[in-house]
């Protein structure tokens, strides 16, 4: 959790206690290459904070898969056009390695 607690750090000071809350608001999740975050059609529900490891953002047009990012260790992952308005996501959240997760809803 220590690169999770850094990652935020670099953004907004915390105290002891905040970083305590924290600890109990994210949940680790290990996840094997090819298991998907979100897929199409469902509704994104958490951000995510990666660990370790590293995902794609894709979109699929006609069967043809479409990469738009990729996300790796230190870095921050959702679907914000699905989770801001609770919407159906037109994309897939894919690892692409074992990866290391912390999420929170």
């Amino acid at each position: 959790m220590d690169p999770l607690i850094e990652n935020i750090k670099s953004c907004i000071p915390l105290s002891a206690a905040d970083e305590e809350v924290i600890k109990t608001l994210f949940h680790k999740k290990h996840m094997n290459k090819e298991e998907y975050l979100l897929k199409e059609g469902e509704v994104c529900r958490r951000v995510v904070f990666i660990e370790k490891g590293l995902v794609r953002y894709y979109l699929s047009n006609n069967g043809e898969e479409l990469t738009y990012y990729f996300n790796k260790e230190g870095e921050w992952v959702c679907d914000y056009p699905s989770f801001l308005p609770k919407m159906p996501t037109i994309a897939n959240i894919q690892a692409l390695e074992d990866s290391t997760i912390f999420t929170i809803t």
